[in-house]
This record gives structure tokens, sequence and C-alpha cells, in this order.
């Protein structure tokens, strides 16, 4: 990421699973440098991956989030990123969105994405 501020580099990792059975894609794992965190670097990045996942024909992103102590920070983001609760149970939340009908909030205008 390049911004105002500087140069940060690779700032973010996405690691999806394939959900067959669903016709969808299980976010793994998502991890974004604490530099960009709260930037709304986190709408853009959830935006190219929405593109990415329409473009290979999933209909639905699954995900879940485990509380801890390290991870405060990420509390709200899949509900900031307007995905849907399917379940709750101790600290854990299991997520769900429908990639077509997904609509992210973004007050920045993407200029550039890499993929590597």
């Amino acid at each position: 990421m390049k911004d105002d501020f500087g140069d940060h580099g690779i700032v973010s990792l996405l690691m999806l699973k394939e959900y067959k059975e669903k016709n969808g894609a299980f976010l793994d794992t998502f991890l974004m440098s604490c530099r960009v965190l709260g930037r709304d670097m986190e709408s853009m990045i959830f935006i190219k991956l929405k593109q990415d996942l329409l473009k290979m024909g999933y209909n639905t992103l699954y995900a879940k989030f485990i509380s801890g102590e390290r991870n405060t920070p990420a509390t709200k983001l899949l509900d900031n990123l307007n995905f849907d609760v399917d379940k709750h149970e101790k600290n854990i939340t299991y997520y769900s969105v429908d990639i077509k009908s997904w609509k992210i909030n973004n007050s920045n205008e993407i200029k550039k994405i890499y993929k590597l």
C-alpha cells in the first residue's frame, strides 16, 4: 500500500478454501498490518475479493471469527463489511454473505490493486 503517509509495502493476506457442496468459498485467513487497519483498506480489499469471487462463479462467502486477546481490533470487521451472523457459540461467530447482493461500504477510490 502506498498513500500520502508513505509506502507500506504488502499489508494484507487472504486465504480462501473452496466450499464445493455450497458453491461458495470459506475465508480461512485474513491478516492485515496494524499500520493500515482502520484506514478503510479492508473495504478496498474485500471489494476486490468480491469481484474475483463473482468471476469464479461463487454464490456465498463463509467465515468464522474466533475472538481472543490479540485480535480485539478486528472484532467488528465482518460486521462492518456487512456479513450476516449465522451462529454464535462462546468465542466463535460464524458468518456468511451472498456475494451477488453484498454491499461493501467504502469511502476510498481504488486506484490500483496488485495481485501477487
